[in-house]
């Protein structure tokens, strides 16, 4: 069958017209923030974190497959200092503590022996940064914590009284050594006057 000219051009009008109800996706907004990072990854921007020798901490940038670590070129573009980008990035670790997925690990006796938080976001080390954090979890560990990030995405928080990081020191490490994204076995006090490094754990 032959169709009118002026009919074939309403057709072909019509596949192009939108689909009722349908959205346009979102484009995925790209954060700057910060994470904990091994000095093995040689970043060349960075903050040395009081009493760590093998973490610090790194300002990166979200793209396509992840993050990236800033030159010194690109840093410097942006215009702002490290104050400021300190104080943007903490807005998104607080955001962090409240989406991340947090479990709370007992003993036979109900008390809280650490509690473990994941997440996928890459910034998910930055919430030592949040004092938020500490505020959600010093009734529940003390006001003084043990904190380990073996892996981007998983960070572990014991009580610092009592010892209890001891006897889980050797998976932790296990656990470090077999990640695609280890970050470090150095133990971190956090507390209400912020964090440091004070050791780190062995496999023995």
């Amino acid at each position: 069958m032959i169709f009118p000219r002026t009919l074939l051009t309403a057709l072909c009008g019509l596949i192009f017209l939108p689909v009722f109800g349908q959205e346009t996706p979102a484009k995925k907004e790209f954060r700057k923030g910060l994470l904990f990072e091994s000095t093995i990854e040689n970043p060349k921007v960075f903050s040395k974190v009081d009493g760590a020798k093998k973490t610090m901490l790194v300002p990166a940038f979200e793209w396509e497959y992840g993050v990236k670590f800033f030159t010194k070129e690109s840093w410097q573009k942006q215009g702002i200092d490290w104050e400021g980008y300190r104080k943007a990035a903490i807005g998104i670790a607080d955001s962090i503590v409240d989406s991340a997925k947090m479990e709370l690990v007992r003993d036979e006796r109900k008390v809280v022996d650490y509690a473990i938080l994941q997440s996928d976001d890459p910034f998910l080390s930055s919430v030592l940064l949040s004092e938020k954090l500490y505020m959600k979890l010093k009734d529940k560990l003390g006001e003084n914590m043990h904190v380990v990030i073996p892996e981007r995405g998983t960070i572990y928080l014991f009580p610092a009284e009592g010892s209890k990081l001891d006897g889980y020191g050797p998976s932790i490490v296990r656990r470090f050594r077999a990640s695609k994204s280890p970050v470090s076995v150095e133990v971190f006090l956090l507390n209400s006057d912020g964090y440091r490094v004070i050791g780190e754990l062995s496999e023995n």
